[in-house]
């Protein structure tokens, strides 16, 4: 198992680039991959990831808020049958929500909860549920060549 598989991960272009290369080719894994500067509010995270995980138009237009999201994620119906590690890739995070670290803090606490589900909870909550490996990739605008830096994230 990759060592960013089932938690979120912050990664620089080239190390996604990487990574993708060796999941595209593998087709059990289903890859989303969604530019983080087209998310500026909640309903284009659950609208335009939605429609990456092939969520029906009526679950993307009633209860557009992140309990019906982490219920659709968790779910995947179209999916689940079809491959057994998902990957959302969401590049330029520290645009989303153009830069509100709060709200991003409260998108990267929903899929914690979703990986969770996926790789523990599934088994006790689904009949015949089987764990996945689920994982999250963001984007960063450090390069390769610039030291990393952290940034405390947690919700005030």
């Amino acid at each position: 198992m990759m060592e960013y598989m089932n938690i979120i991960s912050d990664a620089t272009a080239s190390q996604i680039d990487s990574i993708l290369k060796n999941e595209l080719e593998n087709p059990a894994t289903f890859v989303g991959r969604i530019n983080g500067s087209s998310l500026h509010e909640e309903n284009d995270v659950f609208s335009k990831i939605g429609a990456l995980f092939q969520f029906t138009n009526f679950q993307m237009e009633t209860n557009s808020n992140y309990a019906a999201f982490y219920d659709w994620m968790t779910d995947l119906y179209c999916l689940v049958n079809k491959y057994d590690s998902f990957v959302l890739v969401i590049d330029q995070f520290n645009d989303v929500f153009n830069g509100d670290f709060k709200k991003q803090a409260t998108l990267r606490e929903c899929l914690s909860d979703i990986i969770k589900f996926w790789t523990d909870e599934v088994e006790h909550v689904v009949v015949n549920g089987s764990k996945r490996n689920f994982s999250v990739i963001l984007g960063t605008d450090i390069t390769d060549s610039e030291p990393k830096k952290k940034k405390f994230l947690g919700l005030f």
